[in-house]
């Protein structure tokens, strides 16, 4: 309840910012908004979590599993209680040192998911279709579990991927309406998530009761 309280608060703000912003955000096509990337850049700079904030969305862009500052995130977020944690221990002593505190952590993941909650309301999007291509070379099974979920706005980058395996695979696509409530990160207004693909991403919170997103 702590946490919602301040995520909403986060929200209240970051919707002031857009009111006055009077911006036309568009979810619809591959390419984030620069003026929504600008007000997120001013946002995290007013906290300062510029550094974080761009770190963060650089290693999770070029391979989320690998080192430990994701994984710092992920226990993060499960300790503000968000996502359970299921995963390896910590082995980096100095993972939650300095700037990249526990605390410093959930501050940057409570900002985000207020900007991100206001932007896709300021778009008229309180829930939103997102899209998921899956492939497995056997039976598709409910996947281990996880903080985060990756998806698409968009229904042909989703079925690309599921287009891609052999006649052996099997394929699923998905579709679901999801609240916007779940959503930490979107090509919109995470530059990072434009630079290598544009395949309209979003990042979201995931949630254990739900097998497809």
């Amino acid at each position: 309840r702590r946490t919602l309280a301040r995520v909403h608060e986060e929200e209240r703000r970051a919707a002031a910012v857009f009111a006055e912003a009077r911006l036309d955000i568009d979810v619809g096509g591959r390419v984030g908004d620069d003026a929504v990337q600008s007000l997120l850049a001013d946002h995290m700079a007013a906290r300062g979590l510029t550094s974080m904030e761009t770190m963060f969305a650089e290693r999770y862009v070029s391979n989320p599993s690998s080192g430990e500052m994701v994984k710092g995130h992920e226990i993060a977020i499960a300790r503000l209680g968000l996502v359970p944690y299921r995963g390896k221990v910590v082995r980096d002593p100095d993972l939650f040192a300095g700037e990249w505190s526990e605390d410093r952590r959930a501050e940057h993941v409570v900002t985000r998911l207020g900007f991100v909650r206001a932007m896709l309301r300021a778009a008229g999007q309180d829930r939103l279709w997102l899209y998921r291509g899956l492939t497995s070379e056997g039976p598709l099974r409910p996947p281990p579990p996880r903080t985060f979920v990756s998806a698409t706005f968009d229904r042909a980058v989703a079925e690309s991927i599921a287009g891609r395996g052999s006649a052996t695979v099997v394929s699923v696509l998905i579709g679901q309406l999801v609240s916007a409530d779940r959503v930490f990160m979107t090509f919109i207004e995470t530059a990072e998530l434009n630079r290598a693909y544009q395949e309209a991403e979003a990042v979201l919170l995931a949630d254990r009761r739900n097998r497809a997103f």
